[in-house]
């Protein structure tokens, strides 16, 4: 809870996540097949009550420094659960003195909008979404670059996230927009584009009913007219 890597001392290393079981050694598994990993090992880091998955990668080629691809790359074998929410790049793997992996030493991951240029969220619009997403994923600080799903978010949370915004902004939003953004701050356009079509809808009903309310007060003058004169 304050930060710390979770060790597992367990010979499968099978972990607890959001309710799912999950094997690290599979993961593993499916990563050390990449033709561009050296080495790998998984593990769960827990923040604020808050657990993900971290995969640490040692590279077959230095230069190699950008690894948005793997995320796509696991999609094709794995549940979105299962997918690490980070990829740390290490130039080599902590061991023990028996020569094991020392997950104890694995350096702590960084999230958010401290591994990018931070952009803070400026508007209210901007600042109620990003309280939201950062309630769901248990960040205090959060960028309009973030990536939900980088992040630490999985299809629960996704629903979760949705759910919030619906009931905050009182608007109806698919689940997809969020599968279907790459950043908060796409996210963040597409409800703006929503909140007007809403208002738009809203004015044209106001002027319907003026209208509607028009005619009825035309028939009934008319009425009038023509009962005095006869």
């Amino acid at each position: 809870p304050n930060g710390n890597l979770e060790y597992i001392d367990r010979i499968d290393q099978q972990v607890k996540l959001r309710g799912f079981r999950i094997e690290l050694g599979e993961i593993e598994s499916i990563l050390s097949n990449h033709d561009a990993i050296s080495s790998v090992v998984v593990n769960v880091y827990e923040e604020n009550e808050n657990k993900k998955l971290i995969a640490y990668v040692v590279p077959k080629y230095k230069h190699m420094m950008q690894w948005d691809f793997l995320y796509e790359y696991m999609k094709k074998y794995v549940p979105d659960y299962m997918i690490p929410a980070k990829f740390v790049v290490l130039e080599e793997l902590p061991l023990t003195p028996n020569g094991k992996i020392d997950r104890r030493r694995l350096p702590k991951p960084i999230f958010s909008g401290d591994d990018q240029k931070f952009v803070e969220p400026i508007t209210d619009l901007e600042k109620e979404i990003a309280m939201i997403w950062g309630e769901v994923l248990g960040y205090k600080k959060v960028s309009m670059k973030d990536n939900f799903f980088k992040s630490g978010g999985e299809s629960l949370l996704a629903t979760k996230f949705i759910s919030l915004v619906r009931n905050k902004l009182k608007i109806e939003l698919p689940i997809k927009i969020i599968f279907e953004v790459t950043t908060l701050e796409e996210f963040v356009l597409i409800v703006k584009q929503e909140l007007e079509l809403e208002q738009d809808k809203e004015l044209m009903d106001l002027l319907k009913d003026l209208e509607d309310t028009d005619e009825m007060m035309s028939d009934k003058a008319l009425s009038i007219l023509i009962n005095h004169q006869e």
